[in-house]
Order: C-alpha cells, then sequence, then structure tokens
C-alpha cells in the first residue's frame, strides 16, 4: 500500500471513529455487552474514548493492534496512557480477555477501581467479513480483571 493511500485509509478510519464514537452502529450477530453510557463528566473514559481512535488508527495501518500501548505514541493524538485519577498505567493485552456474554476481548483496563468503584477498560470484537473493527469504552468486570491477575 502506498504511503498516500496508508494515509487516506487511517484519515478515514478516524472519521469513521468520530463520527460513530468507536462503535460499530448495526446489532453484533453475537451476544451484545451490556449497553453504557460513558459519562461526560469522567475524564478516564473520556480518555479511554479518544484512546480508540488511536488503536483503530494503528489497526488500519498495521493490520492488528499494537503490541503494547507505547507504540501508540508515535500516533497521531499523544494521549497519556495512565488513568488520570489514579495516575496508574492502563493495563493493556491485545489478545484480549474473554469475558462472558460478551461477544469481544477486554483489551485494556484500568489498573485500579477508582471511578466510583468501577474500573473503566476496551472492549474490542475483531473485524468481520464487510464490517470494521469494533471498538467501545465498558466498564470492567471485576470478576473479569480477577481471573487474569
Amino acid at each position: 500500500m502506498s504511503p498516500q493511500n496508508r494515509i487516506a485509509l487511517v484519515a478515514m478510519t478516524l472519521a469513521a471513529a468520530a463520527v460513530a464514537g468507536c462503535t460499530w452502529p448495526g446489532p453484533s450477530p453475537q451476544a451484545a455487552a451490556p449497553a453504557v453510557v460513558v459519562p461526560q463528566n469522567d475524564p478516564c473514559a473520556e480518555m479511554l474514548h479518544d484512546l480508540c481512535g488511536d488503536l483503530l488508527a494503528y489497526y488500519a495501518a498495521h493490520g492488528q493492534l499494537p503490541p503494547t500501548l507505547a507504540a501508540l505514541t508515535k500516533g497521531p493524538s499523544e494521549i497519556p496512557l495512565a488513568c488520570p485519577i489514579s495516575r496508574r498505567a492502563y493495563i493493556y493485552d491485545r489478545q484480549g480477555i474473554a469475558v462472558q456474554g460478551w461477544p469481544g476481548r477486554l483489551i485494556l483496563y484500568d489498573a485500579a477501581a477508582v471511578h466510583d468503584g468501577r474500573r473503566w477498560g476496551i472492549m474490542a470484537e475483531p473485524p468481520q467479513e464487510g464490517k470494521p473493527m469494533f471498538i467501545r469504552v465498558v466498564p470492567v468486570p471485576e470478576k473479569a480483571v480477577a481471573r487474569s491477575q
């Protein structure tokens, strides 16, 4: 792919993410994670929402999620990679953690439950034929985190 085409692809992906709010508007063919409205006044949830755009841009450019979050620091927006409340680095696993009842995998989450007793995270579903990768901010069930530690 030429550099110009790659840049155009990244730009289109970012535009689609901004319009869609980091979600695919159609229903998933699998079971859906709980519908969540991300609070506008939670700086961590807002930061993770912005991070969705960087993850999608990286995926569009490389065909896979980044090996580490540090790989995103050369991305378009230079989003901090730690929770603004706890100041602890987000936990990232590009393979993700399976969460019962969710169609995707938890790829990133808060290191501590400092948001009114909960953690925020990012769930990703791999792209399916004719559909892009689906990424969204979700509340993280503690049982999912406990199994991964």
